[in-house]
């Protein structure tokens, strides 16, 4: 499954209040994401710039760490769902080894 760069940059977010953090940015190993005040299990969708997903996995706890050893060097895209799919928050970040 791809995703486009259109649903990935170009939906609607519809949490725009969302307190979300990524970092470190450039990441080298690995990447956190920290979504503050979550009320319910979410969804994080990680691809590279193919449209390829490189990570999607339910987000229980407010820190959630993804290692990138594996990832090539370059920009990633992100979505963070709720349970009915629709858009939380979207962004990017970088792999730098």
């Amino acid at each position: 499954m791809h995703w486009s760069r259109r649903q990935m940059i170009l939906d609607p977010i519809l949490d725009e209040s969302a307190d979300i953090q990524v970092f470190p940015n450039p990441a080298s190993g690995s990447v956190n994401f920290h979504i503050g005040g979550m009320n319910q299990p979410l969804m994080l969708v990680v691809v590279d710039v193919s449209g390829k997903i490189m990570d999607n996995r339910k987000v229980e706890n407010e820190l959630t760490l993804i290692n990138t050893l594996s990832y090539s060097n370059g920009l990633y895209f992100y979505r963070i769902c709720d349970n009915s799919g629709g858009v939380i928050h979207s962004g990017t970040f970088c792999v730098n080894k």
